[in-house]
């Protein structure tokens, strides 16, 4: 780990790449997703940085508008394999 982020990391008491507030979770099942994926997509309106999700610039909804558990599983797992897959 860089000396800086170690240096960070010290200073609060954290340690790993997560802060307190974070966490992993699994994903359940299709209500589960549709959850996360509403606080992920709103997470800039309700941090006030636009005032609708459709108006941040780097928004992922686009691409996982209508996604369901079923699509979402057919993405490949890597980098490489996202290249020789093909189109869905």
């Amino acid at each position: 780990m860089p000396d800086n982020l170690t240096a960070v990391h010290k200073r609060r008491g954290e340690k790993g790449i997560w802060q307190r507030r974070f966490w992993e979770h699994v994903i359940e099942d299709e209500g589960d997703f549709a959850l996360h994926l509403h606080l992920i997509t709103t997470a800039p309106v309700r941090a006030g940085l636009v005032r609708r999700a459709t108006d941040w610039p780097y928004a992922s909804w686009p691409h996982v508008k209508g996604a369901t558990l079923k699509t979402i599983a057919r993405v490949p797992s890597s980098p490489d394999r996202a290249v020789a897959a093909p189109a869905m």
